[in-house]
């Protein structure tokens, strides 16, 4: 209805005789209605009347002081250089406007109007004026993208799947995987290593080599006794708070120069980087995702010395030896095997199949040739399910999943027994390995139960039970 519309954006612009923070400033219109929606607009804005405020049949009053009239007549030179201004655009002088300021109710039409008329109010080149431009791109950034990817959801019906997934899924995430990213007993050990670089430039050259002698001593007392768990995990957790730790003192370092300087670009860059990248740790901070944000932490350490004030000029001994004591301990540690503990004293063996290859701990490396060789040798079709929390078994097997669940804790509960044995039973399943050890999600009896009815044949494989019929569905064993 573009009569409605324009009576709309009318009174949405001059409504309240001009007189309120919220009026309408800026309309987009589908070209194939614009010289319409135009025409009446225009003709409902000539119809205004201007003049006192405090008069009942007055609807556009004048602007608040001078200054407003400036800004006025600086956005309107700009209209006619961008775009074509069609109604207004000069101050008001008639008879009987002498009270205050007045200026013309104005309406410009140009391909970017809003960009071309709106500019923030502060000083040219002031913080506040950065700060606005960095916030409105950063905005835009935010807001381009999750339009897109709303409206994909939204075309598609998919609107209750978008819900789940971005409200209810985080919140069993935190429920069933969340793990504190900086254990405080076990993180207490990162103060030594941040201690030792904050004190570097402060101390003179001629100490710095014996401070990093030091630094070198211990680190080698620390790889002796990494088989020992208590010394494994104070040096593998003094390691984790390494990007937010490094991001935060790029930050601070960053506050006290001047924004924008060619100099810090690539530092703020990386600071932003680091900072966005290490979500990948939360709400699970493991080893393998540190592994994966690592490398930032590194780039976001160096930007933080690179933009302190206080340069260390010359070589840097400590923070030398502290990266080699780490490289170290990350080859002989994780690198081997360990994660949250020493890598385990065991023998490895490869995973013997074409899907295999890399090396585990023998029993596990046993473990998993046997299972893989059951739901083989027990499946006519190309699907087996593998429950609770055990995703490997299908990538192992090269065979199907028949549900769209990798870990149960974040399946919808309701009615999901139902779904399982009924996809089970559509997908001709044959085989089933149930995981008896617990990872994040409780097993779902109901679907345990009726599982151990309908494959009543079984065999224990370390952590699994594999289960299979008696009978294939085609008449094989």
């Amino acid at each position: 209805d573009v009569e409605a519309a324009a009576e709309g954006v009318a009174r949405g612009a001059w409504g309240l005789q001009n007189q309120k923070c919220s009026a309408t400033s800026r309309v987009y219109v589908h070209p194939a209605v614009r010289d319409v929606f135009l025409e009446k607009l225009l003709e409902r804005t000539s119809r205004l009347r201007i003049g006192d405020p405090t008069e009942r049949d007055v609807d556009f009053g004048p602007v608040i002081d001078q200054r407003s009239v400036e800004r006025y007549e600086a956005a309107v030179e700009r209209a006619r250089e961008e775009g074509e201004v069609l109604v207004g655009g000069r101050l008001l002088i008639e008879a009987g406007l002498v009270r205050g300021h007045y200026v013309a109710p104005t309406v410009v039409a140009a391909i970017v109007a809003a960009a071309a008329v709106w500019r923030p109010p502060w000083p040219e080149g002031s913080a506040a004026r950065r700060t606005a431009a960095g916030w409105t791109w950063l905005g835009a950034g935010f807001v381009v993208p999750v339009a897109l990817f709303v409206g994909a959801f939204a075309t598609a019906g998919a609107a209750d799947d978008l819900i789940r997934g971005v409200f209810v899924l985080p919140r069993l995430r935190f429920a069933s995987a969340a793990s504190l990213p900086l254990p405080l007993v076990w993180t207490a050990g990162a103060l030594v290593p941040l201690a030792l670089i904050v004190a570097e430039p402060r101390v003179s050259r001629g100490r710095r080599g014996g401070l990093a002698v030091a630094t070198g001593a211990g680190g080698l007392v620390l790889l002796a006794l990494m088989g020992r768990d208590p010394v494994y995990r104070a040096v593998w957790h003094s390691m984790q708070p390494l990007v937010p730790v490094a991001a935060l003192a790029a930050g601070v370092a960053l506050m006290r120069r001047p924004i924008g300087l060619k100099r810090t670009a690539p530092a703020e860059a990386t600071l932003w980087a680091a900072a966005l990248v290490s979500l990948v740790q939360f709400p699970f901070s493991g080893p393998i995702y540190f592994a994966q944000v690592a490398p930032m932490g590194i780039l976001a350490a160096l930007a933080a010395l690179g933009a302190s004030e206080r340069e260390l000029r010359g070589p840097r001994p400590v923070s030398l030896t502290l990266a080699a004591f780490y490289v170290a301990f990350l080859a002989l540690g994780p690198d081997r095997g360990g994660h949250f503990a020493p890598p385990p004293d065991v023998p490895l063996a490869p995973l013997a199949f074409e899907r295999g290859g890399i090396r585990v701990p023998a029993p596990e490396a046993l473990e998993y040739g046997r299972v893989v060789q059951l739901l083989r040798a027990h499946s006519s079709g190309d699907a087996v399910y593998a429950t609770p929390d055990a995703p490997e078994i299908y990538f192992l097997t090269g065979l199907r999943n028949p549900t769209r669940t990798l870990f149960e804790v974040f399946d919808d509960p309701r009615e999901r027994s139902r779904r399982v044995l009924d996809a089970l039973e559509a997908e001709g399943v044959d085989a089933v390995a149930l995981n008896t050890v617990r990872r994040f999600s409780e097993p779902d009896m109901g679907v345990i139960r009726e599982v151990e009815r309908r494959y009543p044949r079984a065999e224990r494989v370390g952590r699994f039970i594999v289960r299979w019929r008696d009978v294939a569905p085609d008449g094989g064993g």
